[in-house]
């Protein structure tokens, strides 16, 4: 049958007495968590608006690179142009050219013809220029008056190419690739690395601190008494002398606009009469107040 163990009764009314007993150092184990984990939700949302930034940064840097190759683009187009302007410009003035030859031939000969008529037409002595006109008339019928080029086919530009496998390469222009997403790393106090540091300042914000903001703000966020919360830190600090205060815990809120600010539970004097040096500096400019 094997060995018998003797078997432990312990009453409920005992078990309940040594779980009073042990409730106190639980619970203050239980509220480290928890306080850490209030630090890694901070830090959570402070990834969310980091990656936010992040993928903003990365569009930009897309936006950018896109707009860089349009104004290639568009200064390669305006190259373009400024050839074919050009090329217009030598084009039409040859053309003008050779009009105005046409135009001077023309004139020339309705000059003859004017002396040839008159010469025609003179009933008294032979003029004396009747030779001269004559033989400017036998050379003028040499002159060139047929225009045999077709205008359609006068095409000075010979060929405008272009790249066809461009459009189609720009079609999968860039490329982007993304890392596989992984979940990350939320550890119990006995399981975190070595080299992992532990934050123990005293300014990460704390459920009081959370309460107080929300207790202290409008509906529309807007902070109800900056003044006074400007004097409780400085009363609470004004007369002392050291470095910290004792470890004792001041609200102080630190403007950001006028609809936001930060609270902030701190023990260290300097940096509390910055904050409220800043604070009065804010209050003091008009531009702030009417802003």
């Amino acid at each position: 049958m094997g060995e018998h163990r003797t078997h432990t009764v312990v009453a409920v009314a005992d078990q309940n007495k040594e779980a009073v007993e042990d409730m106190r150092p639980a619970l203050d184990e239980a509220s480290q968590s928890f306080q850490w984990l209030k630090r890694t939700e901070k830090k959570l949302e402070k990834m969310h608006f980091g990656m936010d930034s992040y993928f903003q940064m990365a569009g930009d840097s897309v936006m950018a690179h896109f707009h860089h190759l349009h104004g290639l683009l568009q200064l390669r187009c305006w190259q373009l142009l400024d050839e074919i302007k050009r090329a217009n410009r030598e084009y039409a003035r040859d053309l003008q050219e050779q009009s105005k030859n046409v135009s001077s031939a023309l004139r020339e000969f309705l000059a003859l013809q004017k002396e040839a008529t008159s010469i025609l037409s003179s009933s008294s002595s032979t003029p004396n220029n009747a030779a001269f006109v004559l033989e400017r008339l036998k050379r003028f019928k040499d002159t060139p008056c047929f225009l045999t080029s077709e205008p359609s086919s006068y095409r000075p530009i010979e060929q405008m190419q272009f790249d066809p496998a461009l459009p189609e390469a720009l079609k999968s222009y860039g490329d982007v690739q993304f890392a596989t997403l992984e979940n990350l790393n939320i550890v119990p106090l006995q399981d975190i690395p070595e080299d992992y540091v532990l934050d123990e300042g005293g300014d990460t914000d704390t459920e009081s601190s959370s309460s107080y903001y929300e207790n202290n703000t409008t509906e529309d966020g807007c902070h109800l008494s900056v003044s006074q919360t400007s004097e409780e830190a400085s009363n609470g600090f004004g007369s002392e002398n050291h470095d910290t205060l004792n470890n004792k815990r001041v609200i102080v809120s630190h403007i950001r606009d006028p609809c936001h600010f930060y609270v902030h539970l701190c023990n260290m004097v300097s940096k509390l009469r910055k904050m409220q040096k800043d604070i009065n500096e804010y209050c003091a400019n008009p531009v702030s107040r009417h802003g």
